[in-house]
């Protein structure tokens, strides 16, 4: 009791051991649900991130696919009257471009051999997957230069806005006659004539071309003729350096022989082609076959062609699962106890110089 009656209250002397023990569980709960959102949140984040990725690269895929396999066959003239084609370019393959084959496939890579593989085949190639090759010209029009080829094995083109470099393959044509050449000089941009080569030896490799000039009594490309580069990809799966599956491109006719490959997309898992065939010659898709149905000449009748592609991400999943994927009917992909992203992606590829 206090001087003045009043009663003073007791200072907290500290936690009792009941006490402590109920804020210690009380704290732990909430620490655990801290926890738990933050798992949870941190696996969806990843899940997104992953799904995202996986979807970029499907879409760069099929467009790169696409853009190129749409082109097989272009030369920059109307396809009711496609020019005279004359291959001079030793390490062309002549037969090849003068079949009208300008898309072709097999249903096994690893196993085509010499009679796909222009340069060889490449390393690492996976079992079970296909490949594709389409031809084109491309990369604009370049007018030459009126008067400017005559007889001799170089003429004069008065730009050079689509990049044309030596042991290129090019294309000149004024849509009654081309010529497909390699380019054996180093073209000099900062020229105001620039002069493209096409001699018999020469080059980086030593190529060339034979016959190396084409006769000014029978051809002479005047002011307006196209001047464009002549591609060749073959596209397929193979390992690369880290280990995983990826989709390759290669340009086969370049460089004299020297293919150039490029890695385009890592983590695709499978790749399926189908192919649209005309068989009554209306230019329109009668069915769709594999690259096993279709014979030599067969090829010409492809007027379109379907696409699909596999891919999986980088990033792991928190849990393991099972999935299948039935690739264009061509057979089931199953994943089991699997802890990756897949995403499947497809398209079907009008060639358009073939179409009506």
């Amino acid at each position: 009791m206090s001087k003045d009656g009043m009663h003073t209250p007791r200072r907290q002397q500290g936690l009792s051991l009941v006490e402590l023990m109920v804020a210690m569980v009380v704290a732990l709960i909430l620490l655990f649900g801290v926890v738990q959102i933050y798992l949870g949140t941190s696996a969806t984040s990843r899940t997104q991130e992953g799904l995202s990725r996986v979807q970029e690269n499907a879409r760069f895929a099929i467009d790169t696919l696409s853009r190129d396999i749409r082109m097989a066959g272009h030369n920059g003239c109307a396809r009711t009257s496609p020019p005279d084609v004359t291959v001079m370019a030793n390490h062309a393959d002549e037969d090849y471009i003068l079949s009208g084959r300008h898309v072709i496939g097999v249903a096994e890579a690893a196993s085509a051999g010499s009679d796909f593989w222009i340069n060889g085949e490449p390393g690492n190639l996976i079992d079970g997957q296909p490949a594709v090759r389409v031809t084109f010209s491309s990369g604009g029009e370049v007018s030459a230069e009126e008067d400017s080829f005559g007889g001799s094995a170089e003429f004069d083109i008065d730009s050079n806005t689509i990049g044309l470099r030596q042991n290129d393959f090019a294309m000149v044509t004024d849509c009654r006659t081309a010529h497909v050449f390699e380019i054996t000089n180093d073209i000099d941009d900062s020229d105001s004539t620039l002069n493209i080569a096409h001699s018999a030896g020469g080059g980086q490799t030593g190529g060339g071309n034979s016959p190396h000039q084409w006769d000014d009594s029978e051809q002479n490309y005047n002011d307006g003729a196209q001047v464009m580069r002549f591609y060749s990809y073959t596209y397929y799966i193979a390992k690369n350096p880290s280990g995983n599956r990826a989709l390759y491109r290669r340009e086969d006719m370049r460089s004299a022989g020297q293919p150039d490959v490029v890695e385009l997309v890592d983590n695709v898992e499978a790749m399926r082609l189908a192919y649209g065939q005309d068989t009554d010659e209306d230019r329109q898709v009668d069915q769709y076959v594999t690259a096993d149905d279709l014979s030599d000449t067969d090829w010409e009748d492809v007027v379109s062609v379907r696409l699909a592609l596999l891919l999986r991400s980088d990033e792991v999943l928190s849990e393991a699962h099972t999935t299948s994927f039935d690739l264009l009917g061509q057979g089931t992909l199953t994943f089991t106890d699997d802890r990756r992203i897949y995403q499947q992606a497809a398209t079907t590829i009008a060639l358009r110089n073939r179409m009506p």
